[in-house]
């Protein structure tokens, strides 16, 4: 085996395989480069070894009569760029591989007994010591794929309180941030969980966790109808102005979401009514659109600008009138002349 051969007398003893022509195979060859430079390669064989960034690993080749066994062993290792979870193995004959093998973790098997929401498993788990931190990749509605999800953020999808209490318990950490950026309190207000939202709180979640998008818990629940999160995000002191990455609010969301009941109520919290976007909207001019006389008059009473131009150059009125809100544009017209502005 070439490469085998190639990396020294040391590495050729460990494997006790002959200096052969044969190139070793690269998943082989990734196994060996585990066990660290050729200096240390046969100190380091079969022997536990902590990763950079935490967890740990241990590598194995063990010689058989005419073939080599090429095994890795991570435990939550984290390591740049990384992060290895479970039991991987190959047998290697000739140059070849002539069989792999592989066994999820304590850690996997625990991540996978929360996704399927069984309590007794995890419990078990937990009590032999499964990492309740540890995090993998699962696929997204986009099609891509998100980094650092944990188990807790699968209890709190699927509105599992009794599980989210068991890991919390076991420590699992409240504040963790995926590679969206979301927390487990950002997951349970866009999935309108009231009673995890209620739990998280108690447990010190971080209440304005702003995503990639910079979308809030309450602008996540607001625009998704979730009136009771809404209510509770407000009273544990969510910023009801928090503004997403192009300027709309949550107030702003929950109007263009025909959230009634959940704009008045962000109104009643503080609800900057004059906030615009990057495109010159504002709540009012949404409500407009939307055709939510309710709305309008309330924000009229709340001193809400109708002179305010979109970047088209389209006032609240123009738009009632173009779309007809016959009543929409009557309330706007008296604003408007109460202001003294000519139209």
């Amino acid at each position: 085996m070439k490469r085998l051969a190639m990396a020294g007398a040391v590495l050729v003893t460990l494997a006790h395989l002959p200096a052969a022509a044969e190139e070793l195979p690269a998943e082989a060859q990734r196994i060996i480069d585990e066990l660290g430079p050729v200096s240390v390669q046969q100190r380091n064989n079969d022997k536990l070894q902590r990763c950079v960034h935490g967890g740990t690993k241990k590598i194995t080749v063990t010689p058989l009569d005419d073939a080599t066994v090429f095994a890795a062993e991570y435990n939550n290792c984290r390591q740049p760029g990384s992060t290895q979870d479970g039991y991987y193995e190959i047998i290697v004959r000739g140059g070849e591989v002539i069989g792999r093998s592989s066994v999820r973790s304590i850690n996997g098997k625990l991540f996978d007994a929360v996704r399927d929401g069984d309590l007794a498993t995890v419990k078990d788990l937990i009590r032999k010591k499964a990492n309740v931190n540890y995090s993998e990749s699962i696929g997204s509605t986009d099609g891509g794929k998100v980094d650092d999800w944990t188990p807790l953020m699968s209890a709190v999808v699927t509105g599992n309180l009794a599980m989210v209490k068991l890991l919390v318990g076991a420590g699992a950490w409240v504040n963790y941030l995926n590679s969206n950026v979301f927390n487990a309190v950002w997951l349970a207000a866009n999935n309108g969980h009231a009673d995890i939202v209620a739990y998280l709180i108690s447990r010190q979640a971080f209440i304005n966790n702003q995503n990639l998008e910079n979308v809030t818990p309450v602008m996540a629940a607001a625009m998704n109808g979730h009136l009771e999160v809404v209510r509770l995000l407000l009273a544990a002191g969510a910023d009801v102005n928090r503004v997403h990455k192009d300027g709309d609010s949550a107030l702003m969301f929950a109007l263009a979401n025909g959230q009634t009941a959940i704009a008045r109520l962000l109104i009643d919290a503080g609800a900057d009514v004059a906030v615009q976007n990057r495109f010159g909207v504002t709540a009012l001019l949404i409500a407009t659109a939307e055709g939510n006389t309710e709305m309008v008059r309330l924000l009229l009473q709340k001193k809400a600008d109708v002179r305010v131009q979109t970047d088209g150059g389209k006032t609240a009125r123009d738009i009632a009138v173009a779309k007809g809100y016959a009543d929409i544009a009557a309330l706007l017209q008296e604003a408007e002349s109460r202001l003294n502005v000519p139209k």
